[in-house]
């Protein structure tokens, strides 16, 4: 192994080794529920108009207060996607709807600091379309803490249906 490979393998482990610590990191558990409404208020221009849903998983560690106070602050009812996701006929994107909401977020990754956070949200929307009924994307919301509250510096889509 020459001396320009054991560089690239050793960024590729410092590179492994970053992304682990931060993806470790947990979110103070006080602020919870102010990152995650800021992060769906934020999310949710990028679904069609309509009633929303959404849907912070108990997998995530959240209390359910803090759950509370995210909903209220982006102004969404609390659903469960399993309940508003119907498929006939398999999971192909043809033989699902949504029933109830027009849109449905759900959260699927808390991480960050005192000072810094990422959320992931995943959106689905309803279409006209008979083909593909409905429309998916998934973003990361990256927020900074500003003063007593969160500011979003940034939304990226991960993926799109």
């Amino acid at each position: 192994m020459n001396l320009r490979s054991r560089w690239s393998l050793g960024a590729l482990f410092l590179s492994l080794a970053s992304t682990t610590e931060i993806a470790a990191q947990v979110v103070p558990a006080d602020q919870a529920g102010a990152i995650i409404g800021a992060a769906l208020a934020s999310a949710r221009p990028f679904a069609p108009p309509g009633e929303t849903e959404a849907e912070v998983p108990a997998t995530l560690g959240v209390a359910a207060a803090e759950v509370s106070k995210a909903l209220a602050a982006a102004q969404m009812k609390q659903g469960r996607l399993a309940d508003v996701r119907v498929c006939t006929g398999g999971k192909l994107p043809s033989s699902c709807r949504l029933v109830g909401p027009a849109v449905f977020l759900q959260v699927s990754r808390v991480a960050g600091t005192a000072t810094g956070a990422e959320v992931d949200v995943r959106i689905l929307g309803e279409t006209a379309s008979t083909r593909q009924p409905i429309h998916g994307q998934e973003v990361t919301v990256a927020l900074v803490r500003d003063g007593t509250g969160w500011r979003v510096t940034k939304v990226t889509p991960l993926w799109t249906s």
